[in-house]
């Protein structure tokens, strides 16, 4: 079966997960063969460059930030599917040029599918989401229109619902995908095929027999230019509440019946609602937040800024599986080693026959 042309537009395409996660991703997806035979990608970002200078900045973040060995026929073949438009995401006019190029493109290939990737600031998905529509980019015909949707998904519990109302006025729920690229990696995608195909772990995955579980997220990179997120972020939104209380669920919740989308959402929230809320004095003693150091002279970076850049945290499920054992929960940038590691704590025998 011919798999569908179709175009992929990456919004904030020269921003920092598109160099280092998305353009890798997609170009190890290419060298696999999983992506259609033929395809565009359409990096769309405020800075003005042509396609060949894009192609350019993609080839050396793949030498700057992945570990694949490239052969650069391979890297030759996947460019000429590179293509940029410099555009404001917050006028008219950028999404009339956006149709255009589609059109282009449409012109070749008999209406492509086509994929948005919003790789942009939180505050821009609402415009962005509008733009599409009142362009009519979203509108579906003889072809299919998708939307990802970066985390954060909102700064807060209100613009987060706010967001969830207005996403479907545009694009059907079947139509939107919301994505933590987090869970990408290897570490969480083994954690459901060690736990769930290893019958030992069974008995053993409890309060009876762990004393506390230690989930560790350390980078080494400082907020470098993106400290105008970074700030007014955190690390608490940016990496606890999307990377750490995944990882926690995953490896927390209970085993689903079958292994689909909507039962493993379940089994998460059974233990997202049982984590323990806190008063603000649990806060204060189970909490320790900080700056790295040379943080406050980062550009961007507001005079006197107490926006954490590290965080440890002691977190308590209040259900029958794990009742007072502690996940701790710890995470960083600008640490001495990148590193992202789960221990799990198994409690010592009643007695130690060894010294």
């Amino acid at each position: 079966m011919t798999q569908p042309n179709t175009v992929i537009v990456i919004f904030g395409g020269t921003g920092d997960l598109a160099r280092r996660k998305l353009v890798p991703a997609l170009f190890q997806l290419a060298c696999k063969g999983r992506l259609p035979e033929r395809f565009h990608i359409l990096g769309a970002a405020r800075p003005e460059m042509t396609d060949d200078q894009y192609r350019d900045l993609m080839w050396q973040s793949l030498q700057e930030f992945s570990d694949l060995a490239v052969r650069e026929e391979e890297w030759s073949h996947f460019a000429r599917a590179l293509h940029y438009m410099d555009v404001d995401l917050t006028s008219e006019e950028g999404y009339n040029r956006h149709k255009w190029q589609l059109t282009k493109f449409e012109e070749d290939w008999q209406t492509p599918n086509c994929l948005f990737y919003l790789s942009i600031a939180p505050q821009l998905f609402d415009p962005v989401i509008r733009g599409l529509a009142e362009s009519g980019l979203a509108a579906e015909e003889e072809s299919w229109r998708r939307v990802v949707i970066e985390k954060p998904f909102g700064r807060d519990l209100d613009s987060s619902i706010d967001l969830n109302l207005e996403v479907p006025e545009v694009f059907s729920e079947d139509r939107v995908y919301r994505i933590d690229h987090y869970l990408g990696k290897e570490t969480v995608q083994n954690l459901l095929v060690f736990r769930f195909a290893n019958a030992i772990f069974g008995s053993l995955w409890s309060r009876d027999h762990i004393d506390n579980i230690q989930i560790t997220v350390a980078e080494t990179v400082s907020v470098a230019d993106r400290a105008g997120y970074y700030d007014r972020s955190g690390v608490i939104r940016d990496m606890v509440q999307n990377h750490l209380l995944q990882l926690q669920a995953l490896v927390a919740m209970d085993p689903p019946a079958v292994l689909d989308a909507e039962s493993l959402r379940n089994k998460k929230i059974e233990v997202l609602k049982a984590v323990r809320r806190w008063t603000p004095k649990d806060a204060a003693e189970n909490a320790v937040l900080g700056q790295y150091r040379g943080y406050q002279g980062e550009e961007g970076v507001r005079n006197g800024s107490s926006m954490p850049m590290y965080a440890a945290l002691r977190v308590f499920v209040d259900n029958w599986r794990w009742n007072g054992v502690p996940f701790y929960l710890r995470t960083g940038k600008s640490m001495t080693d990148k590193l992202t590691e789960i221990v799990v704590q198994f409690k010592c025998p009643p007695h130690i026959l060894f010294s």
